[in-house]
C-alpha cells in the first residue's frame, strides 16, 4: 500500500509541519486588547447616548426639537452596538480558534463603533435643533 511507505509518511509530516500556523502570542494579546477596547467603546457610546438624551430632555419637554429622533438614536446606539460587539466576539473567537490573523476584526469593529457613535451624535443634534 502507498500509506505503508515510511519515506512518504516522513515527507507528509515534514510538509505539514512547515505549513502549520505557528502560535502568535503577541497577536493574541493584541486581539484581546482590541476586543476590550471595542467593548469600552460600546459602553462609552451607550453612556454618551444617555447623557445627550438627558441634555435634550428639557428641550423636548418644550417641544422645541424632534422627539422621534431620540427614539431612533436609541436603536443606533444600543442594540446596533451590542449586535456589532457580539459579531466581533464571535468572528474573532472563530479566527483565533483556527489560528488565523484575528486582530483585524476588532479593528474593523472599533471603526464601525466610532461611526455608530458619530451617527448617534448627529441624530441627537438633529433632534435638538429641529
Amino acid at each position: 500500500m502507498v500509506h505503508d511507505d515510511p519515506e512518504l509518511q516522513d515527507a507528509i509530516s515534514r510538509y505539514a509541519q512547515r505549513y502549520r500556523p505557528k502560535p502568535r502570542r503577541g497577536q493574541a494579546a493584541l486581539t484581546v486588547a482590541l476586543v476590550v477596547l471595542h467593548a469600552a467603546l460600546v459602553v462609552e457610546t451607550w453612556l454618551s447616548w444617555l447623557r445627550m438624551a438627558q441634555a435634550l430632555e428639557m428641550c423636548i419637554a418644550d417641544i422645541c426639537g424632534y422627539p422621534a429622533a431620540v427614539d431612533r438614536t436609541f436603536w443606533v446606539a444600543i442594540p446596533a452596538g451590542a449586535a456589532l460587539l457580539v459579531i466581533d466576539l464571535a468572528v474573532t473567537a472563530y479566527l483565533m480558534f483556527r489560528r488565523r490573523r484575528a486582530f483585524v476584526v476588532p479593528i474593523a469593529g472599533c471603526c464601525v463603533q466610532l461611526a455608530l457613535f458619530a451617527v448617534t451624535a448627529l441624530l441627537l443634534a438633529d433632534a435638538g435643533s429641529a
